[in-house]
């Protein structure tokens, strides 16, 4: 666009530096100005800019207002006894499964690190009585649930053991909650490039970030 914008004899370096000192800096053009420059102008604005920064293999928001309790994704725990998986009801604060399948293609489950991340603000590493998550296939069907906790889950042993070296695979997050609309919470599960510190798997990175965007010309 600049290109197109700017006379052929105009140079220009752009950056875009974000607030979050983890996101590192995006260069569109590094040039540095001669020394024999005298003007240069400069444009610096505020922006909200999408890094990219995680893919969403999957997001489960609890429709808390839902009155038909049994709607939605049929899940492949129905008809297991006491292990059926059957949807709360929050109207009546009734606990129960929330489950919804995503796939995977082999590439990503070879380059990508993947977290189970949530929006909660209540969870701890105590929060242990009402909400676990399990994750499965359609073919391998597992009864042992796992803790949620406060920080990103990294789920990368379990997506490798379930697959199959297959072209892709799909999975299903069953998540079991209270049912009471004070606890509950989002949940989203996500693949960043492999090597991702932890620490930098964050939750507001699933949206645009705050970053400055800066812009030298001179001629």
């Amino acid at each position: 666009m600049l290109t197109r914008m700017l006379p052929e004899s105009t140079s220009y370096n752009l950056m875009i530096y974000p607030t979050d000192p983890s996101i590192p800096i995006f260069v569109v053009q590094n040039q540095t100005p001669p020394n024999n420059i005298g003007d240069i102008t400069v444009v610096n604005r505020t922006i909200l800019y999408d890094y990219e920064l995680m893919d969403i293999y999957l997001s489960i928001k609890p429709d808390i207002y839902n009155e038909n309790s049994e709607s939605g994704y049929k899940c492949t725990h129905m008809n297991m006894g006491e292990h059926d998986h059957k949807r709360p009801d929050f109207n009546k604060s009734k606990s129960g499964w929330i489950c919804a399948p995503f796939t995977i293609n082999m590439e990503d489950i070879n380059s990508k690190d993947f977290y189970l991340l949530t929006d909660s603000n209540i969870l701890n590493e105590n929060y242990t009585d009402y909400s676990t998550w399990i994750i499965d296939t359609p073919d391998n069907k597992i009864l042992n649930a796992h803790k949620f906790t406060s920080k990103p889950i990294n789920i990368n042993s379990i997506i490798s053991d379930l697959s199959k070296n297959k072209s892709k695979e799909t999975f299903v997050l069953h998540i079991f909650t209270s049912g009471d609309k004070e606890k509950y919470f989002n949940t989203y599960l996500v693949g960043v490039t492999k090597g991702t510190p932890p620490e930098d798997v964050k939750i507001n990175h699933l949206k645009p970030q705050p970053a400055f965007f800066v812009l030298k010309i001179w001629m």
